[in-house]
């Protein structure tokens, strides 16, 4: 039981209150540190500065940049920028344009060091969407049954760094279709259709990742995965690779393994990269979701970078 605050578990992870002492003080943060590793995601509401999101987060690790240059905030270069109107907007299940919109993922699961965790704050809401879903691959990985437990255990994935959810469109993807906008939509959302870049795909070199992890500090054994970067399993054929890929997807995402977050202004969340993967459900055009995300360095590198198999003779 925490003496400096109280814990309530959510589907998974647990939303922390009563936080009255300050998340500095070593005797606290040792506290916080261990309730993130027991539940691996954590809510905390009315946070309201810069400083006591930084002070929180470096409850967890030491803080880094984000490695990709553009998505930094203006605010302080400790932060990302997620949300507001830096996405291209497109059609989703030819119902609605949304900005924003990501699937399933790891964060900088493109890199051979994965971030160890992050801590994003909602500063503005949307009117609808604008909601994170959170996926524990832990206790998805505790309930796959042997057989899987077994191929998996000594698989190896690629991931390729993919920039457009018309890249996304696997398992994983929280959309069941994705279009670009027609040049009549362009001009009915009032955006400046020059100001949107298309694919950085190529950009950053592809690299392997494990299947399966044990958790450097908890002992935990995860799926380690990243459906939005997925290529394919390593010396499996295409279609084997495919049908695996989306069976190992159905199991991880399953309700008893996600918490869907329906942010409240200042609401900050804090998730352990090495046991979580996240989605973006995306807002409409116009109906505004921004935040600021701190990084928390990488500690875990069971990444290596990917060597082609050469031609054969």
């Amino acid at each position: 039981m925490a003496e400096h605050f109280t814990v309530r578990p959510l589907t998974v992870g647990a939303q922390i209150s009563g936080l009255a002492d300050d998340p500095g003080d070593p005797a606290v943060r040792a506290e916080l540190y261990a309730t993130w590793l027991e539940y691996g995601l954590l809510l905390f509401r009315g946070i309201t500065s810069i400083e006591q999101h930084i002070e929180l987060s470096r409850s967890f690790g030491e803080l880094e940049l984000h490695p990709l240059v553009h998505m930094r905030a203006p605010e302080h270069e400790l932060f990302m920028t997620v949300g507001g109107e830096v996405s291209s907007p497109y059609v989703y299940d030819e119902s609605e344009i949304k900005q924003g919109t990501i699937p399933w993922h790891r964060d900088t699961a493109y890199t051979t060091g994965i971030a160890k965790g992050a801590m994003l704050r909602i500063l503005q809401t949307p009117r609808v969407g604008g909601q994170t879903w959170f996926a524990d691959t832990a206790r998805a990985y505790d309930d796959l049954p042997g057989d899987l437990k077994a191929r998996l255990g000594g698989l190896e994935w690629l991931a390729v760094l993919k920039r457009t959810p018309m890249d996304q469109s696997g398992p994983g993807a929280i959309w069941r279709t994705v279009r670009a906008l027609t040049d009549e939509e362009w001009a009915a959302t009032g955006l400046d259709r020059s100001r949107y870049q298309g694919s950085r795909a190529g950009t950053i070199p592809p690299v392997v990742h494990p299947a399966v992890i044990v958790h450097p500090e908890s002992g935990r054994t995860c799926l380690f995965l990243s459906p939005k970067e997925f290529d394919s399993f390593i010396g499996l054929d295409r279609a084997d690779s495919d049908e695996l890929f989306a069976a190992i997807c159905d199991h991880m995402l399953q309700d008893k393994y996600v918490y869907r977050h329906h942010y409240e202004v200042n609401d900050l969340m804090g998730w352990d990269n090495r046991r979580f993967m996240h989605a973006a459900v995306g807002s409409r055009v116009g109906d505004r979701r921004h935040g600021l995300r701190t990084t928390l360095a990488g500690d875990l590198t069971v990444g290596r970078p990917y060597q082609a198999a050469a031609p054969s003779a």
